[in-house]
């Protein structure tokens, strides 16, 4: 009776698993996207995610990135961060609104919020940046 009650719970499991698998089969690029950053957002606010290594490139918020402040950490070598208004900003070659010169080990926070898009001409970490809280 026992192994009888475990194969059907294994079997239930099974089935309700394959059913939310299937699910997201069905969800668009951009309903998948969202519900990525969503969870991910959600994440950042009990801080259960830790960071991310990014390789040097072009970046901007909804692509991977929720709003909010990150510590960007160079990981190796040095260049320049940079931060345009918009994606298409960069892509039409406008100046960008601001530029950090980092070398390796160096850190910095950026604030993604809007439209926002950045470069890294280095590989860096970038995780969620809390405030300390005074006196903790």
């Amino acid at each position: 009776m026992k192994r009888l009650l475990a194969l059907l719970l294994v079997l239930m499991l099974s089935v309700s698993f394959s059913a939310v698998a299937d699910s997201y089969k069905d969800m668009t690029d951009e309903e998948l996207t969202e519900l990525f950053l969503d969870v991910k957002e959600e994440m950042i606010k009990r801080g259960a995610w830790e960071g991310v290594t990014l390789p040097a490139g072009v970046y901007y918020v909804g692509m991977g990135f929720p709003e909010g402040t990150y510590e960007c950490t160079n990981v190796w070598g040095g260049g320049a961060a940079l931060m345009y208004k918009n994606y298409q900003s960069y892509l039409n070659g406008d100046t960008y609104l601001t530029r950090a010169w980092v070398i390796s080990g160096q850190s910095f926070n950026m604030a993604l919020y809007g439209d926002v898009c950045f470069v890294l001409e280095f590989n860096s970490i970038m995780k969620p940046f809390s405030f300390p809280i005074m006196g903790s």
